[in-house]
This record gives structure tokens, sequence and C-alpha cells, in this order.
């Protein structure tokens, strides 16, 4: 992945004609070596960095990452969709936690905060 990345990045970059180093100080690093192992793919990216060198480069996490409208739409409508389950599953009984549990098949200690 921190290879396609890194293309990205270093794409984006000489899109708008900045040096390594320039990215660097727009990052706040003091050199541009961080940038440099970045671009190579000698270094993994955090999803995190992805973001800041996101910012910094004016464009999405998501392009430079290389996911299409596709993806990213499904991403999006995914992280929704996880975001509705988790409010209603915290919402529910224990009763319904339970039984929400043993049909995903997952031990509703881990969830309940149980460690009997």
């Amino acid at each position: 992945m921190s290879n396609i990345v890194g293309q990205n990045i270093k794409r984006k970059r000489e899109e708008l004609k900045w040096t390594q180093t320039d990215l660097a100080k727009k990052l706040g690093y003091k050199s541009r070596v961080s940038v440099s192992t970045v671009e190579s793919g000698k270094e993994d990216i955090t999803t995190e960095r992805v973001a800041m060198f996101a910012k910094a480069l004016g464009c999405s996490p998501a392009e430079l990452m290389g996911w299409t409208e596709e993806e990213k739409q499904a991403k999006t409508r995914i992280g929704i969709y996880m975001m509705h389950l988790t409010d209603a599953f915290s919402k529910a009984s224990e009763k319904d936690k339970k039984i929400i549990c043993s049909i995903l098949e997952i031990p509703y200690d881990e969830y309940s905060g149980n460690k009997d």
C-alpha cells in the first residue's frame, strides 16, 4: 500500500511543482528525508500521516490512497453504516446484545466489558 501512496504523494507534489524540501516544510519536518522515504515506499505510512500529507498537498486522503470514486463512495457508505450499527448496538438491551453477538459468532464478553 505504501508504495502506491508514496507514488501518489510524489505525483501530487510534482503537479504543484514543489520540491521534497517544500513539502517537508509544509509538514513541519526538519528535512526532506521523511518525504523521500515515504515517496520511495521505504517507510510505511499511517492513516494519520496520509491525512497530514493530503492536507499539505491540498487533496483528499482517498486520492493519495489511490481509491477510485466508486471505492471512496463505498467506503463512505460502509463508514456511515458502521456508525449506525455501533449506535444501535450501544442502545440495545443486554439481552439483544447477547443475541446479536451470538448471531455474529463473537464473544459477548469482548463487547460488554465483562471478563469473568
